[in-house]
């Protein structure tokens, strides 16, 4: 893990200035967004719940990262049109 505030992103303190730096993007072969379950179920107008039970049924896909669930806005549309 590095331990220079730079290269993993955060506040950087130089005498009276104060910068943040941003964490490099991860590097994907897709270019299209992860976005979060609260993200897609507003942009479905939907509750997180209904959400979360379609994830359960098995009929939406998700990207697990640890304990996070992501979706790829395109693969939950698909599922959906089904």
């Amino acid at each position: 893990m590095a331990k220079n505030p730079a290269q993993r992103g955060g506040l950087i303190k130089n005498g009276t200035e104060t910068e943040i730096r941003q964490s490099p993007e991860p590097k994907t072969g897709n270019s299209e967004d992860l976005v979060t379950t609260k993200e897609i179920a507003r942009s479905l107008k939907v509750t997180e719940r209904t959400i979360q039970n379609l994830v359960a049924r098995g009929i939406v896909p998700t990207i697990r990262i640890g304990r996070c669930v992501r979706f790829r806005k395109s693969d939950v549309l698909v599922a959906l049109e089904k």
